[in-house]
């Protein structure tokens, strides 16, 4: 596990409120021109699955993948149910599925774990004995 597992954890769940919060407010109609929403649910499920993986380790990954893809279920639910500008979709889950794939293989590409490796490039991973 990473020394600073609490950071990366604390940052995970923060990006995960930011991702919550900017599901249930109101659509912006311009943002939305610029570019498909669902390269936006992929990349916030993809970083959320990244970040998580270096956190919790190998051995969480399924438990990961579950969590994220139940989190992302309730956020379509909550904006087809409680808000007036938004509409739960099928495909926004499948985005947030590819997404969270995504993130976990690239995970798995970087030998041992990223957060450590991150840690130890800026000089604050522990001394070994």
């Amino acid at each position: 596990m990473p020394r600073f597992q609490w950071l990366w954890l604390t940052l995970g769940w923060m990006l995960a409120l930011v991702l919550g919060a900017g599901s249930l407010a109101p659509s912006v109609p311009s943002a939305a021109a610029l570019f498909s929403d669902k390269f936006l649910h992929f990349g916030a499920y993809a970083s959320l699955a990244f970040l998580f993986a270096g956190a919790l380790g190998r051995r969480r990954w399924k438990n990961i993948a579950l969590g994220l893809l139940l989190f992302g279920a309730a956020l379509e639910l909550l904006q087809q149910l409680l808000t007036a500008t938004r509409m739960g979709e099928w495909w926004d889950l499948a985005a947030n599925a590819g997404g969270i794939a995504t993130g976990l293989l690239l995970a798995a590409l970087i030998p041992g774990n990223w957060c450590r490796r991150v840690e130890a490039a800026l000089g604050l991973a522990e001394a070994r004995q």
